[in-house]
This record gives C-alpha cells, sequence and structure tokens, in this order.
C-alpha cells in the first residue's frame, strides 16, 4: 500500500512539468505553453520551440478564438479520469493500486476544480474493490458475484479462456492463442465456447504453419550470414562474439525444456536460428489441424448446465442427486479440480454436529435452508412414495400403533408429553375427586 501511494505520487509530481496553456486563434492557429502575462489587450504565451529553448509570442485578444489554462491538478486529473471504468477481471490488489493514486491526487490538490469528480471516481473504484475482494467477478463490465461465480464456475473459466484464445488470435500473438484453445482442449471440451473456438483455431494453425514454415526454410541464411557479420568484426572479438551466442542458445534451449516440462505445451517460443522447435511445431500444426476436425464431428453434450444443476444439488444437501451428477461430469471429462469443489459443496451442506442436528447460526438456531429431518423423504411413512419415489396421494398405508414399524414409535413425545405425563396425571385428578366423594358421602351419614 506504502509503495502504491509513494508510485501515485511521483506520477502526480512528473505531470506537474507537462502542464500547458492552449490559445486557439480565430485563423485555426493554436499555441500551447504557458501563458505568463495578460493585459486588457494581449495575452503573452511562453512556447518551448525545442530542448531548452523558448518563445514569448504576444497575441492580440481579438484575435483569439479560446483560451484553454491547464493547471498542474488539470493534468494530473487526466490520468486519474482514466481509472474508471476498471478492466474486467482485476483482482482487489490491483483496485487498491488505483484507488492510491485517486487519494494521491486528493492529497495533492485539496482545492482542485476536479475534488467532486475525483471523490466519484474514489467511490466507484471502492466499492468495485470490496465486490472483487468478496469473490465476484467483472465480465463484460457485468458483476457476478462470489456464489453465482461459484455456481457457474465451469461455463465462467471456458468463457474466460475462450476469449483470451480470441485475443491472441486476433492480434497475432499465435502462439498464446494455441496454448489458450490447447487447455480449452483438454479442459473444455463439452462447454459451448469450445466449438466457435475451434473453428477459428483452424485458422490460426493455418497461418501459423505458413509463418513457421518460412522461417525454418531461412534458418540456414541466417546462420550463414551471422558468421559472416562476425567476420567482418575485429578478430579479438570473434570469440567474445561466438561465446555470447553460444550462452544465449544455451539459454534458449533451457527455456524450450522449461516450457515443455512446467507448462506441458506443444507451442514452445521459436528462435529463428534454431530448427527443431519449429519442426516439432509444424508437426504439431498438422496432428491438431486432424483432431479439430474429429472434434467438431462429435455429438456434443454441454457439461455446463450439468455442472450448474450439480452445483445447485450439492448446496441443498441433495446427495443422490448431486453424485449422479458428478459421476455424468466425470464421464464428460471435467477437470477434477470441479469435482472437488461439488464434493466440497456437498459436505458442507451435509455437515452436522455430534448430536445429529442441523448445522446452527450464531443464534442457535437451524442455518436457514439447512436440511431437518421433517424435509428428508427418507423420513415420510411407507406407503406415501412408490418404488421410483414419486408420491401417491390418497394410498397412504396405516400400521398398528403399537407396530414397530408404525412412523409414530420413534416420534417425539408432544409438548404435553414431556416431563409428567399426561395419563398419569388424568389418574391423580381421579384418585382425588373420588376421596372427596367418599368424604362427604360419609360426613352426611354421621349427620
Amino acid at each position: 500500500m506504502k509503495s502504491s501511494l509513494i508510485t501515485a505520487l511521483i506520477a502526480l509530481t512528473v505531470t506537474t512539468c507537462l502542464t500547458a496553456d492552449t490559445i486557439r486563434m480565430k485563423d485555426g492557429t493554436q499555441y500551447e505553453g504557458t501563458i505568463v502575462s495578460e493585459d486588457a489587450e494581449s495575452y503573452t504565451i511562453r512556447i518551448e520551440v525545442s530542448a531548452g529553448i523558448r518563445d514569448e509570442k504576444r497575441l492580440p485578444k481579438p484575435e483569439v478564438a479560446a483560451v484553454k489554462r491547464s493547471g498542474p491538478d488539470d493534468v494530473a486529473f487526466e490520468e486519474i479520469a482514466k481509472l474508471v471504468p476498471a478492466p474486467d477481471r482485476m483482482a482487489a490488489e490491483e483496485y487498491q493500486e488505483r484507488i492510491a493514486k485517486v487519494n494521491a491526487f486528493l492529497d495533492a490538490y485539496p482545492q482542485s476544480t476536479h475534488l467532486k469528480e475525483a471523490r466519484k471516481i474514489l467511490e466507484t473504484l471502492e466499492k468495485e474493490r470490496e465486490l472483487a475482494a468478496d469473490g465476484a467477478l467483472k465480465l463484460t463490465g457485468r458483476w457476478i458475484t462470489g456464489n453465482e461465480r461459484a455456481a457457474n464456475a465451469y461455463e465462467i473459466d471456458a468463457r474466460l479462456l475462450a476469449n483470451d484464445f480470441k485475443a491472441d488470435a486476433r492480434a497475432g500473438r499465435f502462439r498464446d492463442a494455441l496454448r489458450h484453445f490447447e487447455v480449452l482442449r483438454q479442459e473444455f471440451r463439452n462447454s459451448s465456447h469450445f466449438q466457435p473456438a475451434a473453428e477459428l483455431a483452424k485458422q490460426v494453425l493455418v497461418t501459423y504453419q505458413r509463418a513457421v514454415a518460412d522461417d525454418l526454410e531461412a534458418v540456414d541464411d541466417r546462420k550463414k550470414q551471422r558468421e559472416e557479420e562476425i567476420q567482418r568484426i575485429a578478430s579479438d572479438e570473434r570469440e567474445t562474439e561466438r561465446a555470447a551466442i553460444a550462452r544465449r542458445d544455451a539459454a534458449y534451449e533451457r527455456l524450450v525444456k522449461s516450457e515443455k516440462q512446467d507448462l506441458k505445451t506443444n507451442w514452445p517460443t521459436l528462435d529463428p536460428y534454431h530448427p527443431k522447435p519449429m519442426e516439432e511445431t509444424l508437426r504439431a500444426i498438422t496432428k491438431t489441424l486432424a483432431e479439430i476436425e474429429r472434434d467438431l464431428q462429435e455429438d456434443v453434450t454441454p457439461a455446463c448446465p450439468v455442472y450448474r444443476a450439480a452445483w445447485m444439488a450439492a448446496a441443498a444437501g441433495n446427495k443422490e442427486e448431486a453424485s449422479d451428477l458428478i459421476r455424468e461430469l466425470q464421464s464428460l471429462d471435467v477437470p477434477e479440480r470441479y469435482i472437488v469443489m461439488l464434493e466440497k459443496k456437498l459436505e458442507d451442506a451435509g455437515k452436522t454436529d455430534p448430536t445429529g442436528e442441523p448445522p446452527a447460526g450464531p443464534d442457535g438456531e437451524p442455518r436457514p435452508g439447512s436440511a431437518t429431518a421433517d424435509d428428508d423423504p427418507e423420513n415420510e411413512p411407507e406407503g406415501t412414495r412408490t418404488a421410483t419415489g414419486e408420491d401417491q396421494p390418497g394410498k397412504t398405508e396405516t400400521a398398528s400403533p403399537r407396530s414397530p414399524a408404525s412412523p409414530s414409535a420413534d416420534r417425539q413425545p408432544d409438548k404435553a408429553e414431556k416431563g409428567f405425563p399426561m395419563r398419569s396425571i388424568l389418574l391423580v385428578v381421579m384418585i382425588v375427586v373420588i376421596i372427596v366423594a367418599l368424604v362427604a358421602a360419609f360426613g352426611g351419614k354421621k349427620k
């Protein structure tokens, strides 16, 4: 936080040096510099002609069309104004860096005419930072809450990866684009984002294939030209240059090795003097094009709706339904990390305390939405459900009140039965009444 504030203050100091006033004349000519004086008839503006050379011009007011004065805060605010709207997918820490810049502006220019706008920018950034800190995600300008993000994690991650692939492809960053597509194909082939990305990937692969083939063909010529250039330098410097080339080659080979081992990618960084990675890339292009054609001919079962249904079932504690959906996701090759998330959600929803009661809230009451014995279909009386689990209204099968199978046999005593039993109370009352009656009778006979 402290370093962010220092950086922001340095940026504000730099922008102060860029302060410029602008005077636009009626003939269209525009002067930028510093207005050093003004009287009833004219403006005097100092203009920097070149580094260290300044000139002053006197401009008659009748010939001036517009004047724009720029103080240090005006220039600094132009940078602050660019902080919103914040881009998608920013983390809370990135928001904090922007907040530090706005606070630095407010501290540096407490009398600025831009204070109101700056405070509004600050308020917007702070609200969005809180959302990001709570796990929410900004996507295409819309905020997705933490709960919504978790319930749609598979679909959202597939969309983000597909968007990154498309952005790199359109910018001509073919290696990076293909690395994104590689993951998309491995982990999200059953998402709705795969097939559109696959169509674009075919175009990327064909274009990249031509470029790599051209580079591979030119490797020998490049090496020959490089050797000729070495021969032209002083003899005592040749070995130094060759040693530097050897170090660069070794570093490149280590890079390619680490990319294969750590990134597990078929798309290494290419170097114009190293043919082997180019040859491997061309083989990978041919193979991937064939695989994409097969992928596009397959019938795809969308996994995104299944994942959401599994999450909702897990959140509701519906163990049987959630387990069935999880098995379906496994058959669709959904990555294990999503299965683990679902199983954890199901475990959390089904947690009970040692007494078997549902999880309690802070006040000791059951948490809203927590499952209770009355909500469990397995606790319904026999005969109220069919073998398939469907309700059968009007066809309840009664059992003997003393039967062990009777649902009432294991029920908890109602309020009247708690403490001293009701039957005992009635017996005591009847005995008291009989005694009173006998006393009254014997008393009458004596009189």
